[in-house]
């Protein structure tokens, strides 16, 4: 099986200036769909574990640290925090049984 770490650096795709927090996420996420699918495999064998309820940041945070264990230079890993909430909505829309693990907030639209 082919996780994040067997994959290229990802790439940081220029967004709109005006762009919202969401579409910079979603510009994000197109151009390295390899972060959501590691997103999404690390958060099923969390459920497969029997955690019901675990945070989008955990998961994130558990991505850098094991491309840090990988290599030494990280400049290849930028994974934006701002972008954890796009992933952990996008998964619980995708995935039923994974529906509620993650508490949400609202969302403020400008």
């Amino acid at each position: 099986m082919t996780t994040l770490l067997d994959l290229p650096p990802m790439t940081e795709p220029e967004a709109p200036a005006n762009a919202t927090i969401e579409e910079r996420a979603a510009v994000f996420d197109a151009a390295n769909p390899h972060v959501y699918r590691e997103f999404r495999r690390l958060a099923f064998v969390l459920y497969g574990r029997g955690h019901k309820h675990f945070a989008a940041k955990l998961i994130v945070e558990q991505m850098r640290w094991m491309w840090m264990m990988r290599t030494a230079d990280a400049s290849g890993f930028k994974l934006n925090n701002n972008h954890t909430a796009y992933f952990a909505r996008k998964l619980m829309a995708n995935e039923p049984e994974l529906s509620n693990v993650f508490e949400t907030r609202t969302r403020e639209h400008a």
